[in-house]
């Protein structure tokens, strides 16, 4: 329990499950290291403010960065490993980040990255052919949009928040993609994630 006047230090006073968090101890490049005992987690930084800080994004983004990765990875290991590593640098830049003025876009932009990355090294014939076009015909901005109202259901808002964009912004890319594809692709993005 967090109590007033007295910041946080630690993962267990902010109630956050473990593997919410890398360790204090990181590696160059923001990873967790290895040999560290996952249930003790010590301070993210210096400042235990920005720490419950880092906490509190990582529990609000977390389950729908894992969501986003799992429809354009089409597997949940290579999606969580791209949502880790996604959050590793987040933490290892969160004090740096702090003075964005669109942390969650720069957040964004890092998880995109990633799942690029892990696209590139998987060799496989599972895709998603849909999301694929979408990706090969729109903007990723235009692509990302579509992807989380259409087929992850996301209000505007939430899909705004997530890509750390204005509302109408991700109005605007919808509406974009209407213009550009067919009413089947669209409603095909709407049918729930291929297994």
């Amino acid at each position: 329990m967090i109590r007033e006047g007295k910041p946080p230090t630690t993962a267990r006073q902010l109630s956050a499950p473990p593997a919410l968090l890398g360790d204090s101890k990181r590696r160059q490049g923001g990873a967790p290291a290895a040999d560290q005992d996952s249930h003790e987690h010590g301070p993210i930084t210096a400042n235990p403010w920005s720490d419950a800080g880092y906490l509190a994004f990582v529990q609000l983004h977390r389950p729908r960065y894992l969501r986003y990765a799992q429809v354009r990875l089409l597997d949940k290991p290579a999606g969580q490993a791209a949502v880790d590593a996604t959050f590793g640098i987040v933490a290892s830049r969160w004090d740096e980040l702090l003075r964005e003025p669109r942390l969650a876009a720069e957040a964004w932009r890092q998880l995109r990255g990633q799942i690029s990355a892990a696209r590139h090294r998987r060799r496989t014939d599972r895709r998603d052919q849909a999301v694929d076009r979408l990706y090969g015909s729109l903007p990723d901005g235009t692509a990302d949009a579509v992807v989380l109202r259409c087929r992850l259901k996301m209000p505007v808002k939430t899909a705004a928040e997530l890509m750390g964009v204005e509302p109408p912004v991700v109005t605007a890319s919808l509406l974009a993609a209407r213009r550009q594809l067919s009413t089947t692709a669209l409603e095909y993005l709407e049918s729930p994630v291929p297994h």
